[in-house]
């Protein structure tokens, strides 16, 4: 594989291309606390960017920090991304591949740019941001209470989800998941869109490796790959 970093939007860009040249790719878009860099870095997040390499895309990320909490600041560094994607050759629709906070904006880039995404694959994703109760989200907007509430409503992807549009979405949550509770994120979706559901016992945390254990997000990475081809 061939790794690249650059800067852009003020973010940093970990890019990553298989041995066999690609046009397909898979846009990471990290949780709380992490950056592109633990796509390279961290163990959790690495066996993502395989799973694109292995199933014959490039893997990219851009580092928002704790902009990824439904901020705008963040958002705007995913459509940057994509627009150097796009520029640089790479195909007009990707596959989101979000985790934990990250779902927020997956779904929001989605929802307002249906046409250039082809699936979405979600690692217990908070869909409905107003159901988290965080001390992250709460720094992250300098915020709290009521106030935060009224706030997130604008970037809310649960309170649009007649946007959201009819691609192939695979979520893998864990029954036992505290701080993004799978009742309120990945089930509360699946009971309005049709989703393609990997459950497991564990909770919110980088050791949940069992979140990789389905065939569903290599078989939705495969018939991409096919249909843009």
């Amino acid at each position: 594989m061939k790794e690249q970093l650059l800067e852009l939007a003020g973010g940093q860009v970990y890019l990553v291309s298989p041995n066999r040249p690609a046009r397909s790719w898979v846009l990471g878009i990290h949780g709380s606390g992490r950056e592109a860099l633990s796509y390279r870095d961290v163990a959790f997040y690495i066996r993502q960017r395989d799973l694109a390499l292995q199933n014959g895309c490039a893997f990219a990320a851009i580092s928002m920090g704790q902009d990824v909490w439904a901020r705008d600041e963040g958002f705007a560094r995913i459509v940057a991304l994509y627009n150097w994607m796009l520029t640089h050759g790479y195909r007009a629709r990707c596959v989101p591949m979000a985790t934990s906070a990250g779902g927020c904006q997956m779904f929001r880039f989605a929802q307002e740019y249906p046409h250039r995404v082809a699936a979405l694959v979600g690692i217990f994703t908070v869909w409905d941001v107003e159901k988290i109760h965080l001390s992250s989200l709460e720094k992250a907007w300098g915020l709290s209470g009521q106030p935060l509430m009224d706030a997130l409503q604008q970037n809310n992807p649960a309170r649009r989800v007649c946007r959201l549009p009819n691609v192939p979405i695979v979520l893998c949550h864990g029954v036992n998941d505290q701080a993004v509770p799978i009742e309120e994120h990945s089930l509360a979706l699946a009971r309005l869109k049709s989703v393609q559901l990997h459950m497991t016992d564990e909770g919110h945390s980088t050791q949940a490796f069992g979140m990789y254990d389905t065939p569903l997000i290599g078989r939705v990475l495969r018939s991409y790959v096919r249909q843009e081809e």
